[in-house]
């Protein structure tokens, strides 16, 4: 196989070589050759010897020269083509792997189902889309499991609703609360939702990056359009709570309805795909613990620590929104 890929790739090199110096039409060539002989059978036979001597060699030596300029186009031909070749070979297996379904799909397209049922998200984490059931496929079983332990231990919180929620981290702490919820409303089955934002959460605190959840080549296209719309709506949320957690008589806890908690739970779970890039997405986390840290210190009474979170919180909320808006 290796013999045959050289044999060809000195062909191309030759031809592509050759091509640089005169016209590849075979015919042309012929009579170039076939007019140089005449022309010196008609010196030879009607001039003098000596001119005919001398055209051959001036002859010789622009063939020689020819022949050095040839071998130099081949040498470089030679070494251009092996990437050339390399990317060539490349793109056809790409295009074989596509015509013959063995192409990697694209996984990030589920991220608009969000939530994702967790065996939807033990698939995905796996690399494959969703297909078949979990018990013939032991890779994805296994990450099912290690999932679903996860939010059994708190790492990660499944999407129910309010109530359903605050029952279930109840039972978590082993708190026995009866009431019209059944049992099945609360276990962690296959078709547990979880939030996309959730998730990466997760995958960043156990230092993995699936590719559903981080495209490769996100960072490239449209991983952090910062400066968008969606980007800039952002910000104003992070002005907004900024504003409400530097307040005089802000502290935590608060109503479930007050206006800071829906901001900051919005601000937390947001999977716009600014996320992404790890810098903007660090600020998110400092900026949500030092709004957290103003309040708690403010009901702790702990005032001069809530001088200097609140100090904090001004400095990151400008980063934040400078990010935000793709400000240089």
């Amino acid at each position: 196989m290796a013999e045959g890929y050289w044999k060809s790739h000195h062909q191309r090199a030759k031809k592509e070589a050759t091509s640089l110096l005169w016209d590849e039409s075979k015919a042309k060539t012929v009579s170039a050759i076939i007019v140089w002989a005449v022309m010196l059978a008609l010196v030879w036979t009607f001039g003098d010897h000596s001119d005919v001597r001398s055209e051959i060699i001036i002859s010789f030596w622009s063939t020689v020269a020819l022949l050095i300029v040839l071998l130099s186009f081949y040498v470089w031909k030679f070494v251009a083509l092996v990437p050339v070749r390399a990317k060539e070979q490349a793109d056809e297996l790409e295009s074989i792997k596509e015509r013959s379904g063995l192409a990697k799909p694209d996984l990030s397209k589920w991220l608009e189902l969000d939530p994702l049922e967790l065996e939807q998200v033990a698939w995905l984490w796996c690399g494959r889309a969703p297909a078949g059931k979990l018990g013939h496929e032991p890779d994805i079983m296994f990450q099912f499991s290690k999932l679903k332990r996860a939010i059994e231990a708190g790492d990660i919180a499944p999407d129910f609703p309010p109530l359903v929620m605050t029952i279930f981290k109840m039972q978590q702490h082993g708190v026995v609360v009866s009431g019209r919820h059944s049992k099945g409303d609360l276990e962690i089955t296959a078709k547990t939702p979880v939030k996309v934002a959730e998730l990466r959460r997760y995958a960043e605190a156990i230092g993995e990056r699936p590719e559903f959840l981080f495209p490769k080549n996100a960072e490239l296209s449209s991983a952090a359009p910062v400066g968008s719309e969606s980007a800039l709506k952002l910000a104003g949320l992070v002005r907004a709570i900024s504003e409400q957690a530097t307040q005089r008589d802000f502290k935590i806890p608060r109503p479930e309805n007050d206006p800071f908690v829906i901001g900051y739970h919005s601000l937390k779970e947001s999977a716009d795909p600014v996320w992404i890039d790890a810098t903007i997405n660090q600020l998110r986390r400092d900026f949500l613990h030092a709004c957290a840290c103003v309040g708690d210190t403010a009901a702790n009474h702990e005032y001069k620590e809530r001088e200097r979170w609140i100090s904090e919180t001004h400095k990151i909320t400008k980063a934040l929104i400078k990010a935000l808006s793709g400000e240089a």
